[in-house]
């Protein structure tokens, strides 16, 4: 019990002190953006609901395994909400940052039962998850900034609009960033992986 107030004591600070920083600020929804997803402080609440997760599934997994699939259709109903504008629903920046963590939480019940799966494409799904801190670290910085954006210029085409060149940067994006971070996970963090279980033994 101790455990789960603090967790949600955690959560509750960040949340108010991202509230604070908003009203001070003075900014627009557009302004706050780039301020927020860059502040590491103030997306700590983020971390915590994945904590707050661990704690259920540690804790409390009857309760996490009962109600999966109602905690799934939780967590669609969130992020639908908080992603698409929805006429009669106008959010802030800071509601959005807030709940997009809390849909993604309500999806890991039902995700993490689902173990075995005859799915044919159960084991590209699996390959991405396992590749996707390496696509995290990537796909900014490396592959649009340092890549593609040069790229487009050099074609003269990163102001085109056209149906054809946007399909084209996004179909490289993707090409580049999975090839990538399949390149670096292979060349490097399995490695250093292993070399960890290793010296723990």
């Amino acid at each position: 019990m101790e455990n789960f107030i603090c967790i949600l004591c955690v959560i509750l600070i960040i949340v108010l002190y991202r509230l604070y920083r908003i009203k001070t600020l003075h900014f627009s929804n557009d302004e706050l953006a780039p301020f927020i997803g860059t502040n590491v402080i103030m997306r700590l609440d983020s971390i915590m609901y994945g904590v707050f997760g661990a704690f259920l599934y540690y804790y409390k997994i009857p309760i996490w395994r009962k109600y999966n699939n109602l905690f799934l259709i939780l967590g669609i109903l969130i992020i639908v909400l908080y992603t698409y504008s929805i006429p009669g629903f106008n959010y802030s920046i800071a509601e959005v940052d807030s709940m997009k963590p809390l849909g993604c939480l309500f999806f890991l019940p039902k995700l993490s039962s689902m173990e075995k799966t005859t799915w044919k494409g159960a084991k590209f799904v699996t390959f991405i998850s396992i590749i996707s801190y390496s696509m995290y670290l990537l796909h900014t910085t490396i592959v649009l900034e340092v890549i593609m954006w040069p790229l487009f210029g050099f074609f003269n085409l990163e102001d085109l609009t056209s149906y054809k060149v946007i399909v084209l940067k996004y179909i490289l994006y993707w090409v580049l960033t999975i090839m990538l971070s399949s390149l670096v996970y292979i060349c490097f963090e399995r490695p250093m992986t292993n070399l960890r279980e290793k010296l723990a033994r």
